[in-house]
């Protein structure tokens, strides 16, 4: 998971209009205690799992999603929009490349991208 945190003045979070990707763990220290972070992330991630599980059973032949979330003020997540071929580059703006690493190698594996020659 990746959060973005919007640029002060502006409604939208996407990078490209100022938004700067984050840890979603960094991203809500703030704002959930550190003793119900892991389960607030959890519940996040099922509920990212189910929507997968859905989309599945609909289209068989999707091999990736990615799920854009909204936080509101009560901690509330809302599902913004579904992508079907989401951007992995925004990871490699975490601080650890791993994570890019691992979502470029799947992509890599199902035929998206071609394995780097090195």
């Amino acid at each position: 998971m990746i959060g973005r945190l919007g640029h002060p003045r502006k409604i939208v979070t996407n990078y490209h209009s100022g938004g700067t990707p984050l840890p979603i763990e960094r991203l809500l220290a703030t704002h959930v205690p550190d003793h119900v972070l892991p389960s607030y992330l959890n519940g996040i991630r099922k509920l990212s799992v189910q929507v997968a599980a859905s989309l599945e059973k609909r289209y068989p032949r999707i091999k990736e999603i990615g799920i854009d979330f909204a936080i509101d003020e009560q901690l509330k997540p809302w599902i913004l929009e579904v992508n079907t071929l989401p951007d992995p580059y925004i990871f490699k703006k975490l601080p650890s490349r791993s994570v890019f690493k691992r979502i470029y190698s799947y992509c890599v594996a199902y035929g998206r991208f071609r394995r780097k020659r090195r």
